[in-house]
C-alpha cells in the first residue's frame, strides 16, 4: 500500500508539474482573435476610383519651331489614396484645404459602416493650386498610394475645332440650298441633313465646352479609408484551464507509458541476460564432468 500511494503522490506531483508549465506557456495570447480587423485590406488596393467629370486645363508654350506662344491642352490628374484610425479628423481637414484652395468637390461617394468607412471624392483645383492641394492631401492618415498623371489634349482639342468648322461649312451651304426652288422630296432630305449636322454641332460643341477656359481645373482623386488597428485578444481562463489539460493529459501520459515501456524492456533484458548467464554455468559445469 506504502508502494501504490508513493506512486500516486509521485503521478500526481508531475501531472501538476506538466500542467502548470502549460498553463503559464498558453498565456501568450497565441490562438486568439484579432478585434478591430478591417473587412478589406487596407494595403493593397485603395485605389482609384472613376467618374465621368473631365477636367481640362490650359497654358501657355512656346518652341523652336513656333517661337509664338500657343495654348496646350492638358489633363492633369492625381489619385491619393489612405488609411486612418482618425476619419472624422482628416474628413474634416481634407475639406478645410479643398475650401483654403477655392477647389469643387465634383464627386463624393461614402461607404462602410462606422469604423471601416471610405470616402472618395473628385476634386477640381486651379492649375496653379494643384502641387500644393496635393501636398497637403497626402499628409492625411497613412499614405499607401501616390500617382500623378498629365496627359496632353492639345491634338484632340485641335481636332474637334477642325470637324466642328467642317460641320459649320457644310451645315452653311446647305442653308444656302434652301433658298433655291426643288422637288419637295428633296427639300425635306435637305432639312433633314441640315438638322443632323446642327446635331453634330451642338455636340462637338459640348465636348468643346470641356476644354473651356472658364472651366479650367486639374483633377484630384482622395480615397480614404477607415481602419481599426488589430487587437490580439488571447482565450479565456476556462479556455486555457481546459486546453492545459487537456495537454497534459494526453503528452503526460503518453511519457509514463514510454517510461513503463522502457522499464519493461530493460527487465526483459535484464532476464534474459540472467538466463543467458546460468545457461553458461551449466554447460560450463557439464564440460567438466565430462
Amino acid at each position: 500500500m506504502t508502494f501504490l500511494r508513493n506512486a500516486l503522490l509521485i503521478y500526481i506531483a508531475g501531472f501538476a508539474v506538466f500542467f502548470g508549465a502549460r498553463l503559464l506557456l498558453s498565456g501568450d495570447g497565441g490562438g486568439g482573435i484579432a478585434a478591430g480587423a478591417p473587412e478589406y485590406d487596407v494595403g493593397v488596393s485603395i485605389d482609384d476610383f472613376a467618374y465621368g467629370k473631365r477636367n481640362i486645363a490650359t497654358q501657355k508654350r512656346s518652341s523652336a519651331a513656333a517661337p509664338q506662344a500657343v495654348d496646350q491642352k492638358y489633363e492633369q490628374v492625381s489619385t491619393i489614396g489612405a488609411t486612418t484610425e482618425e476619419f472624422d479628423e482628416d474628413e474634416a481637414s481634407a475639406r478645410a484645404q479643398i475650401e483654403a484652395y477655392d477647389a469643387l468637390i465634383q464627386f463624393e461617394q461614402r461607404s462602410g459602416l462606422d469604423g471601416f468607412r471610405r470616402l472618395q471624392l473628385g476634386i477640381g483645383v486651379a492649375p496653379e493650386s494643384f502641387d500644393a492641394l496635393v501636398n497637403d492631401l497626402k499628409a492625411l492618415g497613412e499614405l499607401n498610394r501616390l500617382q500623378i498623371d498629365k496627359t496632353d489634349k492639345t491634338n484632340e482639342y485641335l481636332d474637334l475645332q477642325a470637324q466642328k468648322v467642317s460641320l459649320e461649312k457644310s451645315r452653311d451651304s446647305l442653308i444656302e440650298l434652301k433658298g433655291r426652288q426643288g422637288d419637295i422630296n428633296e427639300m425635306i432630305n435637305l432639312e433633314t441633313r441640315i438638322l443632323d449636322l446642327e446635331r453634330q454641332i451642338q455636340a462637338l460643341g459640348v465636348n468643346l465646352g470641356d476644354f473651356d477656359a472658364e472651366n479650367e481645373f486639374s483633377t484630384v482623386k482622395l480615397n480614404l479609408t477607415e481602419y481599426k488597428k488589430r487587437v490580439a485578444i488571447g482565450p479565456s481562463l476556462g479556455a486555457r484551464l481546459f486546453h492545459a489539460a487537456v495537454w497534459t493529459l494526453q503528452y503526460y501520459t503518453l511519457l509514463w507509458i514510454g517510461l513503463a515501456a522502457v522499464l519493461a524492456s530493460l527487465f526483459v533484458f535484464l532476464k534474459l541476460l540472467a538466463m543467458i548467464a546460468g545457461a553458461a554455468r551449466l554447460l560450463d559445469q557439464q564440460l567438466k564432468r565430462s
